[in-house]
Parts: C-alpha cells; structure tokens; sequence
C-alpha cells in the first residue's frame, strides 16, 4: 500500500491541530495507521499542545492510550509526571500508565508510543547516521506523522524532512504537513520529494492565484493534487504600524506601558534575547510587578524566552498560558518575548508590538494577536476592540544590516535573508492593513517567492550580492544536510560513519551547546530545583573541556547566582542566563529547541 503526504495550509487558528487529530482518528479507526506523533518547532509549542492532544484523545476514545509529552527533560504521559528515584528508576502514581511509562524514560524510546507530542527533532533523528536512529525510524513506520508550522525549518533542517518524508511514505506511511504561511517553493520541493513529479516552480502569478486555505496531496509515482475547501474563517482586519524605534527600548518599554495602562493584554515580541531582556528590565521601572507576567512558586516578574533552565521553562510556559491564555484573566498585563511564543501556542493578545521580522513570522506573530473568538465574543478593552500590531523598525536602510547585523537580522543571525525582510517591511508600508486570511497568500508570494526576490536584487546591487551569499549558504546547508543522512543501504547491524571526536550530527545546524551540572540542586529565583543548566554554543567558553568545572559559585541576594567556567564569568537569574560582559550580539540560534 502506498501512503501519501497532505499539505494543509489554513488561518493560525482556524483548528489545523484540531483536524489533524480528526484525520488521525480517522485514519486510525480503518487500519491506515496506529499511532501519531505530532512535531512542533519549539519545546513550548510542544509543551501546550501536548495538553491538547491529551485531552482530545481521553474525549475521543473509549479506551485511550496515554499520550507522551516527547521532550527532554519532561517525563509526562497525559497529565502524570513520572519521578525519578535512586537516580535511576521512575516511579509512576497512576497504574494505568505506569505500564507504559518505558517510552517516556529514555528519549530513544519517544517514537515508540502509540502517541506523541513533541519537536520535530526526533523524528529528524531517524534519517541522521547516529545510534539508535534506525530504532527511531522502525518505531515510527505505524504512526501518521504530523508536523506542524512546516514553513519554519531551515534550509539544513527542510533536507532532513524531506527525506523524512520521503522516507515514511515510500514505506506506506502517511505525512500531514501543516502551516498557515507557507510558499509554493517550499511546498513544491517536498510534493516533489514524494510524488517523482519534478514540475516547475509556479510563476508568481500563478502562485498568488492559488486558494487558500487549501490541501496539497502527493502520492509516490503521481502528479500530486491541490483542492480547496469551504471555511467559515472570519476576516480579521489588522492595522499594521510601522514605527522607527527598534534602536530605542526606552521608547518601546514606555509604548507597552501605555497599553498595559488602558488594560490590554500587549505582547512584546523581541528577534534577541538582549532586546527582549533590555524592555523587560525597563518594563520594572514602569509598571507594578502585577502588570508584568509572573512565573514560579515565587511569582516573580520575567520575558520569556529559551536562554532558561528546563525547570524553569516549564514554569515559565505555565505562566504564559495563564496570563494569555483562553481562561486567562482580562486585564492590563504585559509579556515580553522572544520567538518562543510565536509558534503553535493558544494564547491572546489585545495589541502585539514587535520586531520587524519575515513575512511568514510576522504573521505568526499576529496570529496571537485577537486569537480567541466564539459565540460570546470577548469584551476588550476600550480602543482595543480592533487588532493593532506595531512593527519596530530602524531608521536607517536595512542593506545597513547586511554589513553589520543587528536585532537578530543579517548573515549568521536568525532572520539571515535580508531580503525577505525588506520585502515585508515594504508591504506594511504599501498596506497599511493587513485582512486575514484573504492576505495570506498574496503577503507570503509576493515577499518570499523567487520571482520578488530577483526584481530586489535586480534593483539593488547590495541585495544582488547578498542573495548570492544566501543561496550559497543555503547550497551548503543542504550539502551538509546530505552528508549526514544515513545510507540507504544501510541496515541493523552495520556500523555508523567512522567521525571524529568532535564531530556531531544534530538535527539543527549549528555548534553543541554546553552542558553545565551543578554538584547539588540548586534553587532558582522562581523557586524551582535545577541541577544543570545550557549555556548557548556562541556564549561558551573559548577553550572547552570534556569534563566542565564550575567555580567562583556565589549566590545573590534575590535567588540569581554567578559561577565562572573556563575563566568565563555568568550570572543566572529571573531575566536568564547572561555572560558578563557580553557585547549583546546575538547569533542565530540554530540548533537545539530554536528558542
């Protein structure tokens, strides 16, 4: 039997991950296959979604299998966390899932059970030449795959997925792809994957005429298909202002207060961590701490974003649901954030300010703006009853970023390809107001689609350079990528590439991160045990050592600490791991969770 993978393009928060559910029952009630693993981009877009996997299966099935939260450093099935005793066994209170608690003990074991929520990187290690892949690879041939917010993989991580893809379904398995932005040249490379079917590229033309929201299908050996569907989506018609102020937190932490004083929800979505810590710190001079989201036994003022020790993101996602969330109070609050929370995640906001971004992320990031409807609509907040998002931008041309890369925009950063982002910005500008989703297709085509990037690089000789600097990039990404698949011919029992000690394959372009474990726990300002903490691979150390030694270990009055390594100094508190001194430059994080 062949299988098949969909591609479903529809609103941020039309119900993707609803019918995705709904085509797994389904699937799974005539025998095309027994279980689900539905991958996310983030571990906080797994962490929320891993809730409502869960309780849609117990509402679905008479007898339902528990559902895994596949994220390190969880050990959860539904909503029991298994506790780990005498350092190695976990203890499980609920006899019902203590028989099946095996696949939540041992990452190697996620794709294992009968259904999954976790980030997309293990089922990209199934393809990669590294142990136990072919384990993950057998473990996931009976499950339907779903990924969710496929426009967000990278040149490096898409090749991984395709083979996936490929893979998965040349066997008999079924893909479910889902975005809200996605454009015709990443859809096309992985119909094409599958089906065999090397079609051109769509003109743009013929790319702005597509329907939306729409279903792509490929079989092996088959043209592939595109239908659309009715959907009673509402039109939401968001002001889109561009202001000049992303060099000024001063001015961005006064606007958010200003908002948080007329009693609306502001989201505060920052490219960096510096950016995001740098408002956060002004937020507190601003606003009382109730105003400012709170996490952790201890309540305690903080942004959210990746740069935090698992004890303390789990507090963290814990607190954004409940100050953004459906049932979440309606009050004047405000979040300041970085990437974490544009993706996958149920939460509202009456007015979202943030960074100048892509296109596709931008609309992201206002899809949590106005979320949350139904037949009783939510009272907003005089002066707030229609959606706002306000873009900060600089001043200055954005070829400047080309040069020397700022707000997490230019070569080595998070949003590398400058050009899109000038694309985006001369959108807002031209439209003022963006209706969604009757804008989706146009905004995504006309800032992303090869056709608009040429016209760019035509016009501008700084652009024309950096599109070849980025096609190049992306050219050895996708190298890179191949180069660490696994051999077709490969099979249990063989041997692994012969690699260097340090040399790794990893699911996320970039350098490892470094693991630092304290002796004992330690309790954090939120209140929370931790026993190691990550420092990112661009904020270590320059000599690393296999054997990491932590000294200079002083806690500080308000629950933060310092310790040093290598001779590095770093200081960890509310705000998040900060090396001292650092030169607030952040690279792209490319590798491990994306956050």
């Amino acid at each position: 039997m062949k299988g098949s993978v969909q591609i479903l393009e529809a609103e941020t928060g039309s119900g993707k991950s609803e019918a995705a559910i709904a085509a797994f029952l389904s699937m799974r009630k005539v025998g095309l296959v027994k279980g689900l693993y539905f991958g996310l981009p983030t571990r906080t877009s797994a962490v929320q979604m891993h809730g409502r996997v869960s309780t849609a299966i117990r509402k679905a099935l008479k007898d339902p299998p528990p559902v895994l939260l596949a994220v390190p450093g969880y050990m959860r099935l539904d909503d029991e966390d298994g506790k780990l005793v005498d350092g190695r066994n976990v203890l499980w209170d609920d006899d019902r899932i203590s028989t099946a608690g095996w696949v939540a003990e041992n990452a190697k074991r996620y794709l294992a059970a009968p259904i999954a929520v976790g980030t997309i990187d293990q089922l990209l290690l199934s393809v990669l030449d590294v142990k136990h892949g072919s384990m993950r690879w057998a473990a996931a041939a009976r499950s339907l795959l779903v990924v969710d917010e496929v426009h967000a993989s990278d040149p490096y991580m898409f090749a991984l997925l395709s083979t996936v893809v490929r893979n998965h379904v040349n066997r008999g398995g079924h893909v479910l792809l889902m975005s809200a932005t996605l454009g015709c040249s990443m859809a096309h490379a992985c119909l094409s994957a599958v089906s065999g079917q090397m079609n051109a590229i769509p003109s743009l033309k013929e790319a702005l005429t597509a329907p939306y929201p729409m279903i792509r299908t490929a079989r092996p050996g088959k043209p592939w298909t595109e239908v659309s569907f009715p959907a009673e989506v509402r039109q939401k018609e968001v002001k889109v202002e561009a202001s000049t102020i992303i060099d000024d937190p001063e001015s961005i932490a006064d606007l958010a207060a200003f908002h948080a004083r007329a009693n609306a929800k502001v989201l505060v979505i920052r490219n960096t961590v510096a950016g995001c810590v740098d408002v956060q710190r002004l937020m507190e001079e601003r606003l009382a701490p109730e105003m400012l989201m709170r996490a952790g036994r201890n309540m305690v003022p903080s942004p959210h974003h990746g740069r935090f020790a698992p004890e303390d993101r789990r507090a963290l996602d814990i607190a954004v649901e409940a100050a953004f969330g459906k049932d979440s109070p309606r009050r004047g609050i405000v979040l300041c954030a970085t990437q974490t929370v544009e993706q996958s995640l149920d939460i509202d906001a009456d007015i979202v300010i943030t960074d100048i971004c892509p296109v596709d992320v931008l609309l992201q990031r206002v899809g949590r703006l106005h979320r949350h409807t139904g037949r009783i609509p939510i009272v907003r907040p005089e002066g707030y009853e229609k959606p706002k998002v306000v873009v900060l931008v600089p001043s200055r041309p954005l070829t400047d970023f080309i040069a020397k890369p700022a707000h997490g925009i230019g070569p080595k950063r998070a949003y590398a390809d400058v050009r899109v982002v000038e694309l985006t910005l001369r959108k807002i500008r031209e439209m003022g107001t963006f209706t969604i989703p009757a804008d989706n297709r146009l905004l995504v085509e006309e800032c992303t689609h090869p056709e608009s990037l040429a016209a760019l690089e035509y016009e501008d000789k700084v652009f024309e350079s950096h599109g070849m600097d980025v096609r190049g990039i992306s050219y050895g990404d996708q190298t890179t990528a191949r180069l660490a698949l696994r051999d077709g011919n490969w099979r249990p029992g063989d041997p692994i590439k012969s690699r260097s000690v340090d040399e790794h394959i990893m699911t996320r372009l970039g350098e490892v991160d470094l693991v630092v474990p304290f002796k004992d726990s330690l309790l954090t300002p939120f209140g929370e045990k931790v026993t190691y903490i990550k420092i990112p691979a661009w904020l270590s150390p320059r000599t690393r050592v296999k054997d990491t030694n932590v000294e200079g270990f002083t806690c500080l009055h308000d629950g933060s600490f310092s310790f040093t390594v290598e001779g590095e100094s770093y200081t960890y508190s509310r705000f998040g791991l900060e090396k001292n001194g650092r030169d607030g430059l952040q690279p792209a994080n490319r590798k491990g969770g994306s956050d």
